[in-house]
C-alpha cells in the first residue's frame, strides 16, 4: 500500500513539472513568463554568491614555485681575427696580373712672375662691368689729333667714348688700336689658361657696314 502511494506522489510531481514547463513555454512573452524568469535569475545569482563565499572561505593554497632557469655558459666569439672564408683572395686568379705602377713625382718648373698677369690693384673703369658682346661700335670721333671710338651699351642705350689704353669688358681688355681705315677697335684681353698662366686674346669691335678682311 505504501509503495502505491509513493508511485502516485512521483507521478503527480512529474505531471506538475510538465505542466509548469508547458505553461512557461506558452507564456514566454507574458507577465507570468517574466515572473518565472526573474525568479530563476535571482536563484541563479544567489547560487553564485553562495559559491563565491564558499571559495573565499576555503583555505588558500601556496602558488607553485617558479621553474629554475638553467645556467648557460657565456660564449665568446674569437674568430674575428681569422681569414674570411668567402674572401676572393682565397681563390688563385693567375689571369689577373698584378702590376705595380709607380708614378713619378711631377716637378713644377718655376717660371717666375707672369708678364701677362693683370694689375689687380688698379682702379677698375666703368665699362669693365659689362661683357664685351654687350657693346656696339657706332662711330669715330677725331678731335685735337686724338681718335676716339663711340660705343653704344646695349640695354641702357647710353654711349661711351673710349681711347687707346682704356679698359673695357670683363676679361681685363685694353683698347690697343682704333683703326679708321677698317673701322675697327682692337681689344687685347688676358685670360687665365689651364696651365695657371695668363694668356693673351685679341678681340675686335667693327663699325656697322665696315669692310672686314
Amino acid at each position: 500500500m505504501a509503495g502505491q502511494m509513493r508511485l502516485s506522489v512521483l507521478v503527480a510531481r512529474w505531471f506538475l513539472l510538465g505542466c509548469v514547463g508547458i505553461l512557461l513555454t506558452a507564456c514566454q512573452g507574458s507577465d507570468l513568463g517574466q515572473l518565472f524568469g526573474s525568479v530563476t535569475q535571482e536563484r541563479t545569482l544567489a547560487d553564485l554568491e553562495e559559491l563565491k563565499r564558499e571559495q573565499e572561505a576555503a583555505p588558500g593554497r601556496k602558488p607553485a614555485p617558479l621553474p629554475k632557469i638553467p645556467h648557460v655558459e657565456p660564449f665568446q666569439y674569437s674568430a674575428g681575427s681569422l681569414n674570411d672564408p668567402f674572401s676572393r683572395d682565397n681563390v688563385a686568379r693567375p689571369w689577373e696580373a698584378k702590376v705595380q705602377v709607380t708614378l713619378a713625382d711631377d716637378k713644377v718648373e718655376d717660371l717666375g712672375p707672369d708678364p701677362l698677369a693683370p694689375d689687380l690693384t688698379r682702379e677698375r673703369q666703368p665699362l669693365e662691368e659689362f661683357p664685351l658682346d654687350s657693346m656696339t661700335f657706332v662711330g669715330v670721333l677725331v678731335a685735337m689729333g686724338e681718335t676716339s671710338g663711340i660705343l653704344l651699351l646695349q640695354g641702357t642705350g647710353q654711349t661711351h667714348e673710349v681711347r687707346v689704353g682704356d679698359y673695357i669688358g670683363q676679361d681685363y681688355g685694353q683698347v690697343g688700336a682704333i683703326e679708321l681705315g677698317t673701322g675697327t677697335i682692337v681689344i687685347n684681353e688676358v685670360k687665365l689658361g689651364i696651365s695657371g698662366r695668363w694668356q693673351q686674346n685679341e678681340e675686335t669691335l667693327t663699325l656697322p657696314g665696315a669692310a672686314v678682311d
